[in-house]
């Protein structure tokens, strides 16, 4: 998963979300896309991406057919050749991917315990139950409710990929219902009311959030979306900056303190 602006890509699935709405891209397209995102910063040369996209053999028009899978990668970033956020000309030579990139690593392997084994267990009972319409056994613990929580959030983030944001967000209010004091979840439901078209209910979960936890770069972050959403710049950077400051380096909070920055000076 490689997120940069508001923009996330499954390198492995051939998916793109803008802001969790998906984008639709044709394959071509979104291989140019993969092979500028395994290289970000630096040059991809037209030779390269040609051997990436046709066989060798192939007999096209290589140029013209270049030319029309970069033009639908812009207009579906919203980016412009001559002013480009993402993706830049190098002429002659080929391309070069300019914009922050973060990748989501995958956690290393760890050996399960007994106790471990068990909370996994709860985890997977509440979760098909509300997969098979019920609501499953509650874990009797406090650790048994964080793990089951966090698979309800892990399953949220799964239908929201497909778009199914209404159940993203009744499986997340779950979540939320076994921890109410977890920050993160109370900000996802906030998120996710925002994707299910829920907007009044964006912010108040938001504030509830910051309320539960005011060192969260992360809730600081979703609050600065919301208000850059609203075109409340103002608040979309002071909630950023309080990111930025929680997160140090961050290349996704920099890249939108910097777009939010500039849309307050414009």
């Amino acid at each position: 998963m490689v997120t940069f602006g508001p923009f996330t890509a499954n390198l492995d699935t051939g998916e793109l979300w803008k802001q969790s709405v998906p984008v639709r891209l044709q394959q071509q397209p979104f291989q140019v896309l993969v092979a500028l995102l395994e290289h970000p910063g630096s040059l991809v040369t037209a030779q390269e991406l040609r051997q990436r996209l046709w066989a060798e053999g192939t007999h096209v028009a290589f140029e013209r057919g270049l030319a029309s899978a970069l033009r639908k990668l812009r207009e579906a970033l919203g980016d412009g050749a001559r002013s480009p956020v993402y993706i830049e000309t190098l002429t002659r030579r080929g391309y070069r991917f300019i914009a922050p990139v973060t990748v989501a690593a995958s956690p290393a392997p760890a050996s399960t315990s007994h106790h471990q084994t068990s909370l996994l267990r709860w985890a997977a009972v509440l979760l098909l139950g509300i997969l098979s319409g019920g609501l499953g056994r509650v874990p009797p613990d406090d650790d048994g409710r964080l793990l089951a929580a966090e698979s309800l959030s892990a399953y949220a983030c799964l239908l929201k990929s497909r778009g199914e944001f209404s159940e993203a967000l009744s499986v997340i209010r779950r979540a939320q219902a076994l921890i109410p004091t977890s920050a993160k979840i109370t900000a996802e439901v906030g998120f996710y009311s925002h994707a299910a078209g829920r907007y009044d209910d964006e912010l108040p979960m938001l504030h509830r959030a910051t309320q539960l936890d005011a060192s969260s770069a992360e809730v600081w972050w979703h609050m600065g979306l919301a208000y850059a959403r609203r075109q409340d710049f103002i608040n979309a950077v002071a909630s950023l900056e309080r990111a930025r400051g929680l997160a140090g380096a961050d290349s996704r909070i920099d890249w939108w303190l910097t777009w939010a920055r500039q849309q307050r000076a414009s």
